[in-house]
């Protein structure tokens, strides 16, 4: 099973089992190891994937013997990719494995995604239908949100997008 469901998405930890080892030029291998960075297909996992200009979440992955992180997700098809550097000990595919995300990231993520929502809706209260989000940047840090709009804002604007 490559797809992992949206229910899995909203839990912290999950349980999995690898079914894909790939090298930095993808290419398959049996198992990886200390000091290695690979790309891990699990069949399934908590890992939120980069998409929609929001970071992907960080995580670590334990079992007996191995510790590693996810640095970052990504998805293809439906397919989320791990990469993930080893610290210490090694696994290979078929091992099962505890995935356990980075709470504090992915609730600073999730709050300024949300703020994107509250924001379209603030502009459209202001500005009315025709403004449309174009694009967006998530993370822990900062929001950046993008949006048409032809005509300039003033102060006034601002204020009451603000006040909303």
């Amino acid at each position: 099973m490559f797809v992992t469901s949206k229910q899995s998405l909203y839990c912290l930890e999950t349980q999995s089992k690898i079914l894909r080892i790939l090298d930095k030029t993808f290419n398959e291998l049996p198992s990886f190891e200390k000091s290695n960075e690979v790309f891990v297909i699990f069949d399934r996992t908590p890992v939120y994937a980069k998409s929609g200009g929001q970071k992907s979440d960080e995580a670590e992955v334990s079992s007996d013997g191995l510790s590693a992180k996810v640095e970052y997700a990504i998805k293809k098809n439906n397919i989320f990719i791990h990469c993930c550097t080893i610290k210490e000990g090694s696994a290979s595919v078929g091992d099962h494995v505890n995935i356990k995300i980075n709470k504090s990231l992915r609730n600073s993520h999730s709050r300024a995604h949300s703020c994107t929502h509250l924001l379209q809706s603030a502009l459209r209260e202001v500005f009315g239908s025709a403004v449309h989000q174009k694009g967006s940047k998530v993370n822990e840090d900062f929001l950046r949100f993008d949006f048409n709009f032809t005509d300039k804002i003033s102060r006034e604007d601002i204020c009451r997008i603000e006040k909303i």
